[in-house]
């Protein structure tokens, strides 16, 4: 791509480069040139911060006919414009720097003044201009005749990074890192404190952008050193910023305000104020974070001022767009809406110098013509002014062509090379998309068949037919979904998904789905291993669908009363799985053809088959490079034998978690209710995050599978097991968990009994069901789900959507918890959403406690007999309701009605109290005080 931006320079920058060679053996920098610049640059230092005084200074070099005063007014000129935001101005400038640096032919200048027009574009978007500066740049570097001097390296570390740069911003991390450690190298060498920093920070910033926040964490950390050797204020406080953008990506926001204010004391005083806007906004984001709503709003507004004095719409954009959360916090829906229209105005005018840059491009493509055409006009000059020294020019043309000639051939055999890969890109990408077209257009009219097959399968007179031609259609299904698979993993097109983990957990529920199948066709199905937990790099997809392939053909070729084992063995560095049935077994002659595609046996039942099966099974075994064999049985079947590594050469990082059976919670924490007094009342109120004593009722006959789920749990929950339906139901009356996993086929009481139990039950009908199975028809799971199911997964299921499914229905339920307890404070109960079930279950309980509610000794316990439940029954199940204890519930109940009778009866404040059931009304007053803020008589004079 960039080699191809810059052909339409080749010729005059192969004239540049012969330059170059020329003035790097005859033109050296004289010692008063030296002296001159350092003069030079020792004046402009001093005001390099003001426009005027560098205007100025440039007029009076321009009028003096001084090339080197104007030189680095132009430099300076430009970097002030870039500084300040005003990139066209900038380009313009450091143009002028590159046409003044070929006048006085000097090749570091040169360098310096390309990777200064890079930059620019690089800041204004324009990234394919940005990258053929700094190529250009990094081309000069390479061809000085002392690029291994200090200034040498230090243009071609200026080079490298300014295209390191450009990589990271197109999201080309391999280049970028590339470049960056290239340049981190001679930087060490330079021993250069700044530049190193840099450096680390920019492979940082690769890291973080990769997700992988602890190696950010270390090369921030590196640069952050760096920076303090070489005392710069503003490196290191972007190396806070960094390290707290990491800790606020892992929510520890405490640790991330550290680091944001050590950013913004640094960078209070320094004049850059576009950088310090972020360590100001991002202490403003953590306040809000952690909740600290006046540090929010004083940082939030200094940003905004500065923002709005330097016209950065882009930190605008972010500001409005906190403000109009806080507001949205704060119920302030009307300044609410203002911020989020300014939020979305700034947002617009960011896109709108998006369009801008786009505009800039065409221009640019002018300009670097007649730019061009500038520096031709200064060559033709030069020429002129050296034709004493034609000769020696003449020579070395004569070596340069060579060079160049070279450089062409291997120019052309990249270019060559570069296209095949495209043109082999294209083939995939076509292929691909042949492969999915196809799929889509035969599951439109299979899906068509499929549904008026069943709609016709409700007539008894044609089910039989009907049920044929829905079977016919799954397996016309199965076979092209077998097809798309072949092609994707042919064509490398879909990524594989590595992991780490337990073989044998994943194994056991694979088997589990054939499991009920071959009990119906009368096959014992075994599974075995030789150790309880081996731990493998493999693909889960594939290895889900290689055993499906492979019992699938053993049931099909075993007779009924036959058997199928599968077996693992750790065998040195690999893992040994094999499938042995008890069938017909494969004859000789398909024998050595049995893995090849589409190829369809002689020998009996295999005869039918479609040839796809077998050959998905050898590519999916190769691409997990590993090998699969096929073999007969001396006492009769097959065995096939599939060989993976049990360690890839490369890294896996993702893990599926594993089973560890040594600690399992076989019996629950049992959570002891303590009297109530007032104080509970207040801290009844969940306010977020995971209750303590959460209790999760697994029901499973499968052990090891029952273990595993606990495994999985058993850090944030408190775990019950129970073996079958019944005693799951039992279990459930006793301990009244939070939520209820369980398997559908299970011997004495099914999971399907099971949860239709529990939902007509009153005691426990409000708690979650998430149901785990290897029953994978429609039928099955719509049933579940009518009967009460929340939620269904299939055998094997993925450990990360079982934990967030747990989560998350357990975070429903506490949301509606704390909605119905705050709204029980506001009085406005009955618009809190609540299911019938638990509406109809606390009317009740409110119609009891209203029956006696003047009694002071009505309590808990005689609530409970009213309602047929131990106390500790009911307490849980207020609790999961409502959020209170039951004793709160009905402190709750007398203060509700004592609020009414407040504001329409002109009954004495004590009396009310007496017909609410307090005994003593100086008690009543203090706890009427503690839950709403306000005396009884000071709420009778509110209005109502």
């Amino acid at each position: 791509m960039i080699y191809e931006k810059s052909h339409n320079y080749s010729l005059g920058f192969c004239f540049i480069v012969l330059i170059i060679l020329f003035n790097s053996c005859n033109n050296k920098i004289t010692k008063d040139d030296f002296d001159r610049k350092k003069e030079i640059s020792s004046q402009l230092y001093q005001i390099r911060k003001y426009e005027d005084s560098l205007i100025l200074f440039l007029e009076n070099s321009i009028r003096k006919e001084d090339d080197i005063g104007k030189l680095y007014s132009y430099r300076l000129l430009g970097n002030y414009m870039r500084e300040n935001a005003r990139f066209t101005e900038a380009i313009n400038y450091h143009q002028l720097e590159l046409e003044t640096s070929f006048q006085l032919q000097d090749t570091t200048d040169i360098i310096q003044a390309l990777n200064n027009i890079g930059t620019d574009f690089r800041r204004l978007g324009a990234m394919s201009e940005a990258s053929d500066y700094h190529y250009r740049a990094l081309d000069y570097a390479e061809a000085y005749s002392e690029k291994d001097s200090p200034e040498g390296m230090k243009n071609r570390v200026v080079s490298l990074n300014g295209i390191g740069n450009i990589s990271l911003t197109l999201g080309y991390l391999d280049d970028a890192k590339k470049h960056f450690i290239e340049a981190l190298k001679d930087e060490k060498k330079l021993n250069s404190p700044i530049g190193q920093a840099i450096n680390y920070a920019n492979i940082g910033a690769i890291y973080e952008q990769s997700g992988m926040n602890d190696s950010a964490r270390v090369y921030y950390n590196y640069s952050l050193e760096q920076n303090m050797i070489a005392k710069s204020d503003m490196g290191i406080g972007l190396c806070y910023i960094h390290l707290g953008d990491i800790d606020k990506s892992e929510k520890k926001y405490e640790q991330a305000k550290i680091e944001y204010e050590k950013a913004y004391n640094l960078m209070e005083d320094i004049s850059d104020r576009w950088h310090w806007l972020v360590a100001c906004i991002s202490i403003a984001e953590i306040h809000y974070l952690t909740g600290n709503l006046q540090e929010f709003n004083r940082y939030i507004n200094k940003a905004e001022t500065v923002a709005e004095a330097i016209n950065s719409p882009e930190h605008l954009s972010e500001i409005f767009a906190l403000k109009h959360e806080h507001d949205l916090q704060q119920k302030n829906y009307k300044s609410a809406m203002a911020n989020f229209k300014k939020s979305i105005a700034m947002q617009d005018s960011v896109q709108g110098i998006t369009k801008k840059n786009q505009y800039l491009d065409l221009r640019v493509t002018y300009e670097k013509n007649k730019y061009n055409r500038n520096i031709d006009r200064i060559e033709a000059e030069n020429r002129v002014r050296h034709e004493r020294r034609q000769v020696m020019l003449y020579i070395m043309l004569l070596a340069s062509i060579a060079g160049v000639i070279i450089s062409a051939l291997l120019y052309y055999a990249y270019r060559q090379r570069t296209r095949s890969n495209e043109i082999l890109k294209q083939i995939e990408t076509a292929r691909s998309e042949f492969f999915k077209g196809i799929t889509h257009e035969f599951r439109t009219p299979l899906t068509v068949i499929m549904g008026l097959a069943e709609q016709v399968s409700k007539n008894s007179e044609n089910k039989t037919q009907a049920e044929g031609i829905m079977k016919q259609g799954y397996i016309l299904l199965d076979m092209v979904n077998q097809l798309l698979d072949m092609a994707k993993i042919k064509s490398r097109i879909e990524k594989e998904k590595w992991v780490h983990g337990d073989i044998v957990a994943f194994t056991d529920m694979s088997i589990e789905a054939f499991r009920s199948y071959a009990t119906s066709k009368g096959i014992d199905l075994i599974f075995t291993s030789e150790e309880r937990k081996i731990l493998v790099d493999f693909i889960p997809s594939y290895l889900e669908k290689i055993m499906a392939n492979l019992l699938s053909n053993g049931l099909k070729h075993t007779p009924r009363g036959g058997k199928i084992t599968v077996s693992l063995v750790r065998e040195k560095s690999n893992l040994k799985l094999e499938c042995v049935d008890t069938g017909s077994g494969i004859t000789l002659i398909d024998l050595p053809h049995i893995f090849q595609e589409f190829y369809v046996g002689e020998g009996g039942a295999k005869k039918h088959g479609s040839g796809i099966g077998l050959a998905l099974v050898q590519k999916m075994v190769e691409a997990m490079n590993g090998d699969v064999m096929a073999s007969n049985h001396v006492e009769g079947g097959s065995i096939f034998t599939v060989i993976i590594p049990l360690k890839q050469k490369f890294e896996v990082v993702e893990i599926w978690d594993t089973i560890d059976t040594s600690d399992i919670y076989q019996t629950p924490s049992v959570v002891v209710e303590d009297d109530f007094s007032p104080n509970d009342y207040n801290t009844g109120i969940e306010q977020g995050g995971q209750r303590e004593g959460q209790l999760v009722l697994i029901v499973e006959d499968n052990a090891d599978i029952q273990s595993y789920i606990g495994s999985l749990l058993e850090n944030r929950y408190e775990i019950v097991f129970a073996s079958n339906g019944d005693e799951g139901f039992k279990k459930a009356v006793d301990f009244m968990p939070d939520l209820i996993i369980t398997d559908l086929m299970m011997p004495v009481m099914d999971g399907f009994e099971l949860a239709n139990k529990i939902r007509k039950n009153n005691v426990l009908n409000h708690i979650p069901i998430i149901v785990i199975t290897a029953k994978t028809s429609e039928e099955d799971k719509q049933h579940a789900l009518e009967i009460g199911a929340d939620a269904y997964l299939y055998k094997p299921f993925n450990a990360t959507e079982l934990r967030i499914r747990v989560e998350k229905l357990l975070e429903q339920r506490l949301i509606l918890r704390n909605k119905y307890s705050e709204a029980l404070i506001e009085g406005t109960s009955e618009d809190v959403d609540l299911s019938d079930a638990d509406r109809e279950f606390l009317n009740r309980v409110i119609s009891i406690v209203y029956k006696r509610i003047a009694e002071p000794d009505l309590n808990a316990d005689y609530v409970s007999e009213q309602v047929y439940m131990s106390r500790s029954q009911l307490n849980r199940k207020i609790k999961q309701i409502t959020g209170y204890s039951i004793s709160a519930f009905i402190l709750h109940i007398r203060l509700e009605k004592a609020k009414r009778m407040l504001h329409t009866d002109n009954t004495r404040i004590g009396d009310i109290a007496m017909s609410c059931g307090f005994d003593d009304s100086n008690y009543f007053s203090r706890v009427f005080k503690q839950i709403y803020k306000v005396s009884p008589s000071q709420y009778r004079k509110t209005p109502k």
